[in-house]
Formats: structure tokens, sequence, C-alpha cells
């Protein structure tokens, strides 16, 4: 694609990308994504705070904390807008001039900030914007997508790419941007590549293969998609995944009005818990979702070798 010229703010010379929809103009300089010629509807900078303290007025929505105690993460309203703290890696700033500032922790590197606002600061983004995002990966099959849904470590990558090697276009990997239109309920193409630990990585592909690591997580391996779509496509079936025990049977059921909605709830990303107009909007959304698209519970074998029986099972009910 071609790239957007002479725009500049500040003398500095500003890109656009464009994720899962959304676009946002920055002089930061993005080598995971192609620049895009469209208008951004978001201002991002990276900004120096050796001395950064929180906005006076903050006030706490939602504080996740890690083992060893940090807010990983916490969200917060602040007078202009919203605060998403990373602790000991990066603060976003989110002021209601869709102006986004990232100010990293000492001695975090770029490519972790990059990180960071592309997997998790770019879905609150949507959401505010009244685009909702669910913690998933998809896949574009010949029949439509196919969403994996489930909390980490259930496989959703993995099964993603595997469908991915087998030449089935991936539309996006743990974050899967949906929306609702006149064809029924869409999902948009966002992150290229999937994010897997090393025991995955090496499974799915020869042991000696060298996959770079992903930009700001060493732990994981970046495994590009030969096969990537680029287009909106129908959403086909939702799969909430169960991984079981190796030997367990594959089972594909049809989801419960009970596990159907609070599946899509907690998978669903959301910034202010207390902002009913936002949450409202977003319940409302979520029940078209149940409604629309036949919503799946798969369990099935955590074993590599299950893998291409899994993806053939999921292949099979998707086109019945």
């Amino acid at each position: 694609m071609r790239e957007r010229r002479g725009c500049s703010r500040n003398g500095a010379d500003l890109r656009v990308y464009s994720v899962s929809g959304l676009a946002f103009e920055t002089a930061v300089r993005f080598p995971e994504l192609a620049p895009e010629c469209c208008e951004g509807e978001f201002h991002f900078s990276v900004v120096d705070g050796p001395c950064f303290r929180l906005p006076d007025g903050t006030e706490w929505s939602h504080r996740s904390t890690l083992s060893d105690g940090r807010a990983w993460p916490a969200f917060g309203r602040y007078p202009a807008g919203y605060v998403c703290d990373f602790e000991g890696e990066c603060v976003f700033l989110i002021s209601g001039r869709r102006h986004v500032n990232a100010v990293p922790g000492p001695g975090i590197r770029p490519s972790a900030v990059r990180r960071l606002f592309l997997d998790q600061v770019i879905p609150l983004l949507l959401h505010l914007t009244g685009q909702e995002c669910l913690h998933a990966s998809g896949v574009l099959t010949p029949v439509g997508a196919c969403a994996l849904v489930g909390p980490s470590g259930a496989g959703k990558s993995t099964l993603a790419a595997k469908l991915a090697l087998a030449g089935h276009s991936l539309l996006s990997d743990d974050c899967l941007a949906i929306r609702e239109s006149g064809e029924g309920i869409l999902v948009l193409p966002g992150n290229r590549g999937s994010k897997l630990w090393r025991d995955s990585a090496e499974a799915l592909l020869s042991p000696a293969t060298k996959l770079p690591v992903v930009a700001g997580h060493e732990a994981k391996r970046l495994l590009a998609s030969g096969s990537t779509a680029n287009r909106p496509a129908p959403l086909r079936r939702i799969y909430l995944l169960t991984p079981a025990p190796p030997g367990t049977p594959i089972r594909i059921e049809a989801a419960t009005p009970r596990e159907t909605l609070p599946a899509l709830l907690e998978a669903a990303f959301r910034i202010d818990l207390r902002d009913t107009d936002l949450l409202g909007r977003q319940f409302r959304f979520l029940v078209q979702v149940a409604a629309k698209v036949p919503i799946r519970q798969l369990v099935y074998p955590k074993d590599f070798g299950a893998l291409p029986v899994v993806c053939e099972r999921i292949l099979e009910d998707a086109a019945l």
C-alpha cells in the first residue's frame, strides 16, 4: 500500500496505520504494520516521562494484579479521559480529543510499548468508538469466519495457526473485532501472524525452524501466516474452547443459553465498568451476536498430536 505523505505535526513525518478497522496516525514506526492511505481516528505518541505521575483525580474502575503484586492492567478515568496502567512497563493516557500518549517505564524497549498498544490498548479504543472486540482468534473458512474463544492458554492461537497452515486465511490472533451489518455479524481483519509459545511453534513446524520472537514478548514466537484475509467476513461460528487431558474424545455441541452470553461478556474488552452507556451498548450488541451466530462448546484433548483431527472437526461443523 502507498504511504500517506505530506502530513506533519511539529515537524514530525506521520504515517497512518489501521488495525481491526481503527486507523491511527503516529510518528512512531510500526514495522508490524503496513502504512495506509486514510485519515487517523487517533493520534498515538510516545513521551518521555522520567518524572511522570498519574493525573490528579484518577479513579480506578478495574485493577488486575500479577503474582508479584504489580497492577497489570489497571483501567481508570481522569478528568481529561482514560488511564491504562501496565505497572512497571507503560502507562497509556487516552484523552477526550482522541490522543493516546504512551509513557514507558525505565528501560522498557519500544517493541514492548508497541506490543501493548496493539494488543491491549487498540481493543479498548475500538470499544470507546462503538466497535466491539472479543478475546478470540479468527480464521476464514470456505463457509465463513470461525472465532475461537477462550481464556489464555486454551489454545486459541495454536488452533488458528494450524488452520492457517492448512491454507485457511487468518483473520486475527487473540483479538477479534466484530460488528453488525445488513449481512449479519462481520469479523474485521486484525493483527496478522500467530503469537505462539515455543512448544506450540515447534509442534506446528520443524523444531529446527527459526521463528522471530514476538516484539516485547520474548517468550513467544511469531508465526507469520501464509494466507491472511484483508476484508471483513461473515461470522459463521463461535467456538468456546475447553481443553481437556490427552485422550479425551473431541466433542462439539451447541452451547446452552446459560453459557453463550456469559462467555461472550467474559471475552469482550471494556475500559470503564462504571459507564452504563458503554456497558449497555456492549450488552445489547452481544445479545444480537448470541442470537444470530451459532455458538458451540468445543471440548478437545490438549495434545499437539490431536490438532489435525480437531481442525477437521471444526471445519466439518462449520460447513453444516
